[in-house]
């Protein structure tokens, strides 16, 4: 079997939290579990290691016959480049597996949504002008993973590139072959960073209302707050609304399991592949969600989701009433949900996983 430089945020084997690094440990036990030699360079803090890294890369190319790179938007921007440099002697297999929108976060990080959905669904670049130097750097690499056929449509059509495929971000996990489906609906979850951006009040407020007097929800998650936020957010927690700390990625998946809904009101710009959206899937669990960019990619709104306007606090109580008062058949969500998870797992994407690392 073929040895494989793995370069990508691990953490120094730390735990881990965040999607990007959940993604290189999936990444890194996939390909160790198929039989390759993993060859991995740590990227985790650069900014103090940055030589160490280099000199790194380097020399696992040498040893090895295929390069994957997965980071975000400032690791891609230089590592890129000096791969392909080094790469050019070598000539090894180059893969690069981006993290949510990456490179064309600079270019729609300042739209408004409509601009964006132009941006993405109709392809509407006015205005907008990629880097030659970057587009040419694309180029030279093998295969350029995304998440979503939305995204790796515009990104083939924004930097003019047939280079690019999707492969979801999938959990190697196993799909519980007794799943529940309960039609219990009034236990939620929310799931990822406790953050103002991620809509964390606005769900906190609209649980407190009398009208949802039924329903808990627990919070997990790290803090992303400065002192004032994080003493206002404490503030709000009481016997319904709970926060219960940090959940390891080998727990997350039978923990949603627990519940009967994830809720997700991220009013984030950027949004890719949110991890706690495919775990809850797989889960067989609903999801609750604002209509970020990417969310009609994710789930099935009225099937085994509920999608509200992005920012809109009126329509995410709407929507959340809608689910508490059982005007929808629950139990069909559920088992809905329970479908749509099985696209994310690696049994489901091995093949293409395989094929894309090793260009068969």
């Amino acid at each position: 079997m073929k040895n494989v430089c793995l370069i990508g945020n691990n953490a120094f084997g730390k735990p881990v939290f965040d999607g990007q690094r959940i993604k290189v440990r999936t990444y890194k036990h996939c390909l160790e579990q198929e039989g390759f030699k993993v060859v991995f360079v740590e990227l985790d803090n650069p900014l103090k290691r940055i030589f160490t890294i280099l000199s790194d890369i380097k020399k696992a190319i040498k040893k090895c016959e295929i390069i994957v790179l997965i980071t975000s938007d400032n690791g891609e921007r230089i590592l890129i480049p000096f791969i392909n440099k080094i790469n050019k002697k070598y000539k090894r297999r180059f893969v690069f597996s981006q993290i949510g929108t990456s490179f064309l976060y600079k270019h729609i990080k300042s739209m408004s949504e409509e601009r964006k959905n132009d941006f993405f669904y109709n392809h509407d670049f006015s205005g907008e002008k990629p880097s030659k130097k970057v587009k040419r750097n694309l180029t030279k690499i093998d295969a350029i993973l995304t998440e979503t056929d939305l995204i790796n449509e515009t990104f083939k059509k924004f930097f003019c590139l047939n280079n690019c495929y999707c492969l979801t971000n999938f959990r190697n996990v196993e799909i519980a072959s007794d799943h529940k489906r309960s039609e219990s609906n009034n236990k939620l979850i929310y799931l990822s960073r406790i953050m103002e951006r991620k809509g964390i009040f606005d769900l906190i407020n609209v649980i407190k209302k009398p009208v949802f007097s039924h329903l808990s929800l627990d919070i997990y998650g790290s803090f992303f707050m400065d002192v004032k936020e994080k003493s206002l957010f404490e503030s709000l927690l009481d016997c319904r609304v709970r926060y219960l700390g940090e959940l390891t990625p080998d727990k997350t998946v039978e923990t949603i399991r627990k519940y009967d809904l994830l809720c997700f009101p991220t009013k984030c710009e950027g949004e890719g592949t949110p991890g706690c959206i495919v775990e809850s899937l797989i889960a067989g669990v609903p999801v609750l969600s604002s209509s970020f960019t990417q969310s009609g990619e994710l789930l099935k709104n009225g099937v085994d989701s509920l999608i509200y306007d992005f920012g809109s606090v009126d329509d995410l109580e709407q929507k959340l009433f809608v689910f508490a008062n059982k005007e929808i058949d629950i139990k069909s969500f559920k088992e809905n949900a329970f479908e749509s998870g099985k696209r994310f797992t690696y049994v489901f994407n091995r093949k293409k996983f395989l094929s894309l690392i090793q260009g068969d």
